[in-house]
């Protein structure tokens, strides 16, 4: 009989969705950084130009929400795992 072992080590879907929010945040976190820096050199090297200041804060605000959201699904995660009880 031929038993394939589970590379992932993981035993539940819950489990699984914890592990990639984790991921995520590792990866999001340095790129949301590089966004706000970018944002600020934008906003900084405008020279007045109103739209290019206003471009600077949508882009530092889009940043923001894209992290908040990777951070409310490993927050709905770990909700989920303990209402399951995994």
């Amino acid at each position: 009989m031929i038993t394939l072992d589970n590379p992932l080590k993981i035993t539940s879907i819950a489990a699984l969705i914890d592990n990639i929010a984790g991921y995520l945040i590792l990866i999001a976190a340095p790129i949301a950084v590089l966004m706000i820096l970018f944002a600020a050199f934008q906003i900084m090297s405008a020279g007045g130009n109103e739209e290019r200041v206003t471009k600077g804060k949508k882009t530092i605000l889009y940043a923001v929400i894209g992290f908040a959201i990777i951070l409310i699904s490993k927050g709905i995660t770990m909700i989920v795992q303990q209402l399951l009880g995994v």
